[in-house]
């Protein structure tokens, strides 16, 4: 009987070291991921963004991320099937696009159907 206690304390406590191992791995990630949140509220104010909406922030870096690997416009369906935006409601999206032109973040280029649009990244500096 007492062998089956120790070797029950023994087994509960190695369980509960995994478990506690693993609880902090977590804690560690939600740790990460909170004070990344905090650097990029603290660079959306620093870059004087942080008055966009979450949909505008998006669709301005999604554009940011394809421009910057092309080297030339994108095209809007481009914008459309990044993982970005691939989700967000095409209304929304394209209000976005309107406001993000009128506020001179996105410029369009060619002609009014082309579907094509650069960022202004000199309105982050």
């Amino acid at each position: 009987m007492v062998i089956d206690i120790q070797i029950n304390n023994f087994i509960c406590m190695d369980v509960c070291d995994h478990f506690l191992e693993g609880l902090s791995l977590i804690m560690s990630d939600i740790k990460y991921y909170a004070e990344l949140r905090n650097l990029i509220m603290q660079m959306e104010s620093d870059m004087s963004i942080a008055s966009m909406t979450e949909i505008e922030k998006k669709v301005i870096s999604a554009l940011i991320i394809l421009s910057s690997k092309e080297k030339k416009p994108v095209h809007l369906d481009q914008i459309r099937e990044h993982p970005l935006v691939e989700s967000m409601p095409q209304p929304s999206l394209y209000r976005a696009f309107q406001t993000l032109i009128k506020s001179g973040y996105i410029d369009k280029v060619g002609t009014e159907r082309s579907g094509l649009y650069v960022p202004q990244t000199d309105r982050f500096s």
